[in-house]
């Protein structure tokens, strides 16, 4: 290999590795700057860091739940409980738990598909004997 062969592949190498970098970096700031739906453009909104009013309701409804209890939840309030022991999500296959909480109008319904199979599914745990001891702002909480 000449000399002139060795230079012109190590040139090629070096300005292959800076264009990997030049498009990862146009391609970074492109996607932050264009219109559209970019959720973490919402980072530096004011809206996310105020004071959502649900989250009072939602509050009051988690503390009513003992810390050793067993708790079957709707998809989006499982995070909330995950320091627990036994938490399970609530859809067909949920076990029996001491407590069922659920805000079908409120938050996203998934694994559910609707408000209305959320509602369904509370409807079952109250004919299997469940009581509702919370119902507030959309807010369900059942106890066993």
């Amino acid at each position: 290999m000449t000399w002139s062969a060795i230079v012109a592949k190590e040139l090629a190498s070096r300005l292959q590795g800076r264009l990997s970098y030049v498009i990862l970096t146009l391609m970074v700031v492109t996607s932050a700057i264009l219109p559209g739906r970019q959720a973490v453009l919402r980072v530096f909104t004011a809206k996310l860091y105020r004071e959502h009013p649900d989250r009072a309701t939602a509050t009051e409804a988690l503390a009513r739940i003992p810390p050793d209890a067993s708790v079957v939840a709707q998809g989006t309030i499982v995070p909330h409980l995950s320091h627990r022991d036994r938490i399970y999500m609530l859809d067909d296959g949920a076990p029996e738990a001491d407590y069922v909480i659920a805000a079908s109008t409120r938050l996203a319904t998934w694994p559910a598909l609707t408000p209305q199979s959320v509602d369904a599914w509370l409807e079952r745990r109250r004919q299997a004997g469940y009581q509702e001891i919370f119902a507030k702002d959309g807010w369900v909480l059942l106890r066993r």
